[in-house]
């Protein structure tokens, strides 16, 4: 296992309130860390540009930047919902997943 951490903003969407999730893998579980690191590995995100935009189409679709740092750097994508593969909405899924798990446990990450 392999040190990571995730920091994913969400921006936009009904209420237009920025949201963000930030995601240690040193306070999960050796399983939840393995399994992000699989996730994240699946998405291919340092293949991916930056920014990943197409024309928007509906009101109140919400935006993404997801930063993944690791010991040796870090990588950030900007991405919108009608963008986003279905890997990465898997991640960020798993993400959220995560944030309410570490809620529930009364871990300081957020």
């Amino acid at each position: 296992m392999t040190y990571m951490r995730i920091i994913l903003e969400i921006s936009g969407g009904v209420t237009g309130i920025t949201r963000t999730i930030d995601i240690d893998t040193q306070f999960l579980s050796s399983e939840d860390a393995t399994r992000l690191e699989e996730i994240v590995s699946g998405c291919q995100l340092y293949a991916m540009p930056q920014a990943l935009k197409v024309p928007l189409r509906g009101a109140d679709l919400e935006h993404y930047r997801l930063t993944v740092q690791t010991k040796d750097g870090q990588h950030s994508v900007e991405l919108e919902q009608n963008s986003v593969s279905e890997k990465v909405r898997g991640l960020i899924d798993y993400l959220k997943k995560l944030r309410k798990k570490m809620r529930r446990a009364g871990s300081g990450q957020s």
